[in-house]
């Protein structure tokens, strides 16, 4: 590559006149070059994702992630309802993930972007926190079946061993746990659908591979906004949005881009728009400059 390089620049007459001297390439001008080829390989998990141009992922979304499951190859093999686990990721866009992970040609721009050396420089076990919600009751509730609400899902979590058993039982079996003939005729009806039972059993497996992966514990967040998602808008006088965003997640705060029933607070600062009107229709706390000046200010 530098010899191209070289033969190049004589050839077009721009080769620089430290590196004429008998024809040699300067030491110092190759190693430069190497090490600039060797960075645009070498990314983070955030900033990979963020470049597959998936609909919906953002680079909020990217970083979040990043941060919970740690692994290309781990999130790249996800069933999307599992992506739901993200603090902030609601069903629209777990599916995008998903529906763009399920595309073999994604796969395959992924597989030929690694064998051209580019590399993940993060990688890294996920968070302890996923362990709160890798089980059956949960997994019911986020596919999103209708009538199977958080508490009909327990009911069945509670009743049912593991995903296999559930999709095995009859209609009745639903009842007996505790569900309304109508919510156990629809579980019953969903399960009949094409591909939704394997894609349960697809996910009770990607749990266990997340369990195996996830550690016990984790270090103890005692950052004031530990769990919060905060989302940022308008103009700040006093910083950037990025300066902002960067002093909240050092206090715990998962920095969202867009407004959701999971948002946790709104910063709003100068021009706030939609993302002003949709926090205050959902009832989200809201915050102008001066008190989030005043919150950081306790945290120097």
């Amino acid at each position: 590559l530098l010899e191209m390089k070289r033969r190049a620049d004589a050839r077009d007459g721009t080769t620089p006149a430290h590196l004429n001297k008998g024809g040699k390439v300067a030491s110092k001008w190759a190693e430069n070059l190497v090490e600039a080829i060797d960075r645009s390989r070498a990314t983070t998990l955030e900033r990979f994702l963020f470049a597959l141009g998936i609909q919906h992922v953002g680079e909020s979304t990217a970083k979040a992630l990043a941060t919970w499951f740690g692994d290309l190859e781990l999130i790249r093999r996800l069933p999307w309802p599992l992506f739901k686990r993200v603090p902030d990721v609601g069903g629209e866009v777990a599916r995008s993930i998903g529906h763009f992970l399920d595309q073999p040609g994604n796969q395959q721009v992924i597989d030929d972007l690694l064998a051209r050396g580019v590399r993940v420089t993060d990688t890294h076990a996920p968070t302890a926190k996923l362990r709160e919600g890798l089980d059956l009751a949960t997994l019911l509730a986020e596919l999103e079946i209708p009538k199977v609400t958080r508490i009909r899902a327990e009911q069945l979590g509670n009743a049912f061993a593991n995903a296999q058993a559930l999709a095995d039982a009859p209609v009745h079996h639903f009842v007996s746990a505790g569900l309304p003939a109508e919510s156990a005729n629809s579980l019953a009806g969903w399960l009949g659908m094409p591909g939704n039972t394997d894609l349960l059993l697809k996910c009770a497996a990607a749990i266990d591979t997340l369990l195996e992966a996830v550690p016990e514990t984790g270090p103890v967040s005692v950052g004031p906004l530990d769990g919060k998602t905060v989302v940022l808008t308008g103009g700040l006088s006093s910083m950037t949005r990025d300066e902002a965003g960067a002093r909240l997640e050092a206090l715990g705060a998962k920095i969202a881009g867009s407004v959701s029933k999971k948002t946790s607070l709104v910063v709003a600062g100068e021009a706030a728009g939609s993302k002003l009107a949709k926090a205050e229709e959902l009832g989200i706390e809201v915050w102008d400059e001066a008190r989030l000046l005043d919150f950081l200010g306790q945290y120097p």
